[in-house]
């Protein structure tokens, strides 16, 4: 992931090791990275030099984009700003009378640009080449070990939609203007 280690997005894990949910989140925010360094953003900066720019302590090198899992306000100084967020994982039996089960995942990418037009064509490139299925992999020794079985994804497609409507305040401080949020449903077997 561009200048920062991929290593810095991997947590230390327990004694148990890293767990599905962990894994399949990380998973996905892998596979985000890479379209986005195929896209042209060269560097993707993690939640620390993100928090970083906001205090004025780090200045990304274009172009760049932050990409995080974490519920964090943006900041005009840290724009283009992607926000991972997996809202729903199930876990669901894949097999009658098998204990076996996989994870069914809900997922919103929220895309938050310098423009409109940085807005949709990030979210539209998204919607276009995430594909119908990107590696699983397991975390739990610091890197990634690909599984057997990909992240489907599966219903109806991926949509783009337009964020909700934000304060005057929120707009004048320009971060929130250009948000769009991309979502699909996907499953495993874990």
């Amino acid at each position: 992931m561009g200048n920062s280690s991929y290593s810095n997005i991997v947590s230390a894990t327990t004694a148990k090791g890293m767990q599905i949910n962990r894994n399949i989140r990380l998973s996905i925010k892998y596979h985000l990275s890479g379209l986005l360094n195929t896209y042209g953003y060269t560097n993707v900066y993690s939640e620390q030099d993100m928090r970083n720019a906001a205090l004025g302590s780090f200045t990304g090198v274009a172009p760049f984009v932050f990409l995080v899992d974490s519920f964090v306000s943006p900041t005009e100084t840290t724009l283009p700003f992607i926000v991972l967020e997996v809202t729903n994982i199930r876990r669901v039996p894949y097999e009658l009378g098998n204990d076996g089960a996989g994870r069914e995942i809900t997922t919103f990418v929220h895309i938050f640009g310098r423009s409109r037009a940085e807005r949709d064509d990030i979210a539209s490139y998204f919607q276009d080449n995430i594909g119908r299925s990107m590696p699983y992999n397991d975390y739990t020794s610091g890197s990634a070990t690909p599984m057997t079985y990909p992240i489907q994804r599966v219903g109806e497609g991926i949509e783009v939609s337009y964020a909700p409507p934000v304060t005057d305040q929120q707009l004048q401080e320009h971060s929130l203007a250009n948000w769009n949020i991309l979502s699909f449903e996907a499953r495993t077997i874990a």
